[in-house]
C-alpha cells in the first residue's frame, strides 16, 4: 500500500523540498498483522518501537496534501485528506536528520496516550520520521485569544479545564510536557462550542524521581518557562503548572505572554499587582488560580487534579449564573412587550 503525496501548488516547489523527489512512502500490511510496517531505510528502528503505524481502515489509502504552513527549519505541516472517506488529518514533516531522534521519542510517547484533550497521533515514516495526526480545525489558543471572537467566562473556564485535563492525564502516565504554551494548545470548533487539545510533545520527559537528583536540560519556550528552570535549578512536573498559570493569564486578560505585554517580575514571576489591573470582570477565584499556578514557590503550585476540581466547580457555577442571566433578560423583554 502506498500513501501518495500530491505536491502543493504554493509555498514549496519540488526543487525546494526533496520530499517530493522521493518515491511514495510504502506501508506494508503483513497477513495477520494488526498494524502496518514501514518499508524504508530505517524500518527496523520503527518496528522495534512496536508502534501501530496506522489503523486498518486506512488500507489502500491515498492522501491528498495541501499546505498548511510554509517550510520551517525543523518541521513542515501539511493538511491531508483521505481520498475515499474525505477524512481530514494533519501531517507534521520532520525536515532535519538531526531532529529524527526527538521526533521518534515524540511518536513513541504519543502512541501510549489516548485522551480527548491530547492530540491523537498516527505515524508515517520516510527516511526521516513524520507524524500523521488528527486535524484540529481552529488553530491554536494564542490565535483565538488574539482574535475578536467573543469568549464568555464559562467558555474560558472550559478551555482552561480542557488543558488541565490533558496535562493531568499526561502526568498520570509518568511524563511531563516541558513546552506547554498557548501555541501548543489547539482549538477544536464543533458548531458554536470550542475545546482545547494539548499538542507538541517533542520535549516531553519522564517525571523525575524525587529521591534522585536528576540533571535535566533547560528546554522550552522562555515566556512560559518556570523560574527554577530558567535559573538552571533542579525541577520537576511543577514546571508544567507554572506554564499553565501563564496560559491562564493569557486566557483571563486575552493578552500575549510576551513580558512586554504581560507584566513580569525580575525573578521571572508574574507581576500580580499590575496584572490585576488588566483582568476586567474576571471571576476572583479564576484569577486566584492563575496566581497560585504561576507562583515562584514550587510547593504552593497546585497539582492538576486540584486544578481540575476547582475549575469544574467554578465552571458549573458560571454556567448556572449565565443561564439565569439569559432567562432574566428574556423575562424582561417579555414584560416590556
Amino acid at each position: 500500500m502506498s500513501i501518495c503525496f500530491i505536491q502543493p501548488k504554493t509555498h514549496v516547489s519540488s526543487s525546494q523540498n526533496p520530499l517530493f523527489k522521493k518515491r511514495p512512502l510504502q506501508l506494508t500490511h503483513r497477513p495477520g498483522a494488526k498494524s502496518l510496517s514501514c518499508e524504508s531505510e530505517c524500518a527496523n528502528s520503527i518496528s522495534a518501537t512496536r508502534l501501530q503505524v496506522i489503523h486498518s481502515r486506512l488500507f489502500s489509502l491515498c492522501l491528498r496534501v495541501s499546505c498548511i504552513s510554509p517550510p520551517k527549519t525543523q518541521f513542515w505541516s501539511c493538511k491531508v485528506q483521505h481520498r475515499v472517506t474525505g477524512q481530514v488529518m494533519a501531517l507534521k514533516m520532520n525536515m532535519l536528520d538531526s531532529n529524527r531522534a526527538n521526533m521518534l521519542r515524540e511518536v513513541q510517547l504519543m502512541n501510549r496516550l489516548s485522551h480527548p484533550n491530547i492530540l491523537r497521533y498516527l505515524c508515517v515514516h520516510e527516511g526521516q520520521l513524520h507524524a500523521l495526526t488528527e486535524y484540529i480545525n481552529g488553530g491554536n489558543l494564542e490565535q483565538l485569544l488574539g482574535s475578536d471572537v467573543y469568549l464568555s467566562w464559562a467558555v474560558r473556564l472550559g478551555l482552561a479545564l480542557d488543558i488541565a485535563r490533558g496535562l493531568h492525564y499526561l502526568h498520570s502516565k509518568g511524563f511531563f510536557h516541558r513546552d506547554l504554551t498557548s501555541k501548543n494548545c489547539l482549538v477544536r470548533w464543533e458548531g458554536d462550542l470550542c475545546s482545547a487539545i494539548v499538542a507538541d510533545f517533542g520535549l516531553a520527559e519522564k517525571i523525575p524521581d524525587c529521591r534522585e537528583d536528576q540533571d535535566l536540560a533547560v528546554v522550552g519556550s522562555p515566556y512560559w518557562m518556570a523560574p527554577e528552570m530558567l535559573r538552571g535549578e533542579v525541577y520537576n512536573e511543577k514546571v508544567d503548572v507554572f506554564a499553565y498559570g501563564i496560559i491562564l493569564c493569557e486566557i483571563i486578560a486575552r493578552i500575549q505572554a510576551d513580558p512586554d505585554i504581560m507584566p513580569r517580575t525580575e525573578d521571572f514571576g508574574l507581576d500580580v499587582p499590575n496584572f490585576k489591573q488588566m483582568v476586567g470582570d474576571c471571576p476572583p477565584d479564576f484569577l486566584e488560580l492563575a496566581v497560585s499556578c504561576s507562583c515562584l514557590n514550587v510547593k504552593i503550585r497546585p497539582s492538576f487534579s486540584q486544578i481540575i476540581a476547582e475549575l469544574e466547580k467554578r465552571k458549573a457555577e458560571r454556567m448556572l449564573k449565565d443561564e439565569l442571566a439569559v432567562k432574566g433578560e428574556a423575562s424582561n423583554v417579555a414584560n416590556r412587550c
